[in-house]
């Protein structure tokens, strides 16, 4: 995804779901619920241990959602 492409998913979407992921285990059913639900966008915040991974793991098996931190 370019900063272009970015740029209109955030103007269209309007709401970024910040989510603080306490087991990575958790993070593809979440991004599985938001794509579902028409919210196909995540921040993770870096207050656990398991962030990189969930954030990692949604990235590799979440189609659609745009995740970051």
């Amino acid at each position: 995804m370019n900063a272009e492409d970015l740029e209109e998913s955030l103007r269209r979407l309007a709401i970024v779901p910040v989510i603080e992921i306490e087991y990575a285990d958790d993070a593809i059913p979440l991004g599985r619920t938001l794509v579902e639900a028409g919210l196909p966008i995540a921040e993770v915040t870096f207050r656990t241990d398991a962030a990189a991974e969930a954030i990692a793991r949604m990235v590799e098996n979440v189609p659609g959602l745009l995740v970051g931190a």
